[in-house]
């Protein structure tokens, strides 16, 4: 598609609103899912997009942060399985099983290779004889609340192999804790090499085996404050690996340390003001090998001995939402200041970086509803690039126009259909971060014309 068209794609999006359907009332999601059925119960998330730059390339997710907004994603699903018990004799108990795929879709390069991976696979009892108790063991994906806009978890987001318990009632102070395991299969965690056998020449061994123990703890406690409905969380994650050898490829050995990492966090809440307004605020500071990830793996940024314990990430983020009759506006933001453990203050590993997206939307008849998108990411890091030997500030702006059809009339009523056109204007350091050869370099404004489909039905096994 030539750029030329943008301006008529731009003009049927502003006029398709005019057309009138029989008005239906307006439908918010309840906050609370019923309780699932004993048997099996089924649900999913996905997503799946086409798209052009309108010169005649794919649509590009175009980004100078970890967290741009989610409008521009790649396809993803995930598929949940659960089964639950009939009231035995003792306890209720649940299976679960998440398969998610990720990755292009063959349709985009040819190859079936998509990556798979199992998120959940635990088995949780509760009512074992302690009232509000439940326990599990498995892999689970530990999550609160997100930004949607983003994509993104500001707070807490892990997946380890461990167990946990939790405490608590709907609506009553809830606590919940676990831990778990996660190793990356590479130098930094997992070594093999080969050393001298008398009968076969050589024998593999393991060198090095270190394992990451993740410990979370989570405290809820719902308020009500003047009408108002919200809630308060604390939060706070400890990460340790232990000690290892590992050998480079000239064959010297060197210690890798131990590595220590912690995590706190609180979040504030709000909901029941105006009309479906809700307000979420997340703080978050962590340390050593905590700030990395998870599954992170240090290459630079490290201390003399090679540690990662004075790496610091610290985190303020928001999400709200507000609704007034047909018209609805949803918002996210949040803002990371990096420092990485090698005491250099004027390095690229040292950052900061934020992003705030915004999405009104006016609720035209039905299920049809014309939304609109605006954001803005940008990110400072405190040493020069090494592509132009001076200090970038890249940026983007985006404004997006999306006519949609929902399933129903509430902000977050799936599944979905969209139309997608959005500008994307990029400063001077957003195009001098790419090479000179690259296509994501050759203008300021890039175009992108998608449609898209969401949805979701979740099965309950999250919480």
């Amino acid at each position: 598609m030539k750029p030329s068209l943008a301006p008529l794609i731009l003009l049927l999006a502003l006029v398709a609103p005019r057309l009138r359907a029989e008005e239906l009332p307006l439908v918010e999601p309840t906050a609370e899912a019923p309780a699932a059925p004993a048997g099996f119960v089924f649900g999913s998330y996905g997503r799946v997009t086409a798209s052009s730059d309108g010169a005649g390339g794919s649509g590009k997710q175009l980004a100078v942060v970890a967290h741009p907004p989610r409008l521009e994603e790649q396809p993803y699903l995930e598929l949940d399985l659960s089964y639950h018990t009939a009231e035995p004799e003792f306890g209720r108990f649940r299976v679960v099983t998440t398969l998610a795929v990720s990755d292009a879709m063959f349709h985009s390069d040819g190859n079936f290779d998509g990556k798979i991976a199992l998120r959940n696979a635990f088995v949780e009892g509760s009512d074992l004889g302690v009232a509000d108790l439940s326990v599990w063991v498995g892999s689970r994906m530990l999550r609160g609340d997100d930004i949607y806009l983003l994509d993104f978890w500001p707070l807490d987001n892990l997946n380890t192999v461990g167990a946990g318990a939790s405490w608590g009632a709907a609506g009553k102070t809830r606590i919940s804790g676990h831990l778990g395991l996660n190793q990356v299969k590479n130098a930094y965690q997992y070594q093999e090499i080969l050393v001298a056998d008398p009968e076969f020449g050589t024998d593999p061994v393991i060198l090095m085996d270190r394992v990451r123990l993740i410990g979370s703890l989570r405290a809820e406690q719902p308020v009500e404050v003047g009408g108002l409905s919200g809630k308060l969380v604390g939060y706070g994650e400890v990460h340790r690996l232990g000690e290892g050898v590992a050998e480079d490829v000239e064959k010297v050995r060197q210690l890798m340390p131990s590595e220590l990492g912690t995590t706190l966090g609180v979040e504030a809440s709000v909901w029941g003001f105006g009309e479906r307004g809700f307000a979420n605020l997340f703080l978050r500071h962590a340390t050593g090998i905590a700030a990395l990830g998870e599954l992170a793996t240090p290459t630079s940024g490290l201390a003399q001995d090679g540690s990662v314990t004075d790496t610091t990430s610290t985190r303020v983020a928001m999400s709200a939402g507000f609704g007034a009759g047909r018209f609805d506006l949803i918002a996210g933001a949040y803002a990371d200041w990096f420092s990485d453990a090698d005491k250099v203050n004027y390095d690229g590993d040292d950052f900061y970086e934020g992003t705030i997206s915004l999405r009104p939307s006016y609720r035209v008849a039905g299920g049809y509803k014309q939304a609109f998108e605006f954001s803005y990411q940008g990110h400072r890091s405190n040493g020069l690039s090494p592509r132009t030997d001076t200090f970038l500030v890249p940026a983007i702006f985006k404004a997006a126009i999306i006519p949609t059809l929902s399933a129903g009339t509430g902000r977050f009523a799936r599944p979905e259909l969209r139309l997608i056109y959005e500008v994307s204007v990029l400063n001077d350091g957003a195009q001098e971060q790419y090479p000179a050869e690259d296509v994501r370099r050759r203008g300021a404004i890039h175009h992108y014309l998608g449609i898209g489909a969401e949805w979701w039905f979740n099965s309950s096994t999250y919480r």
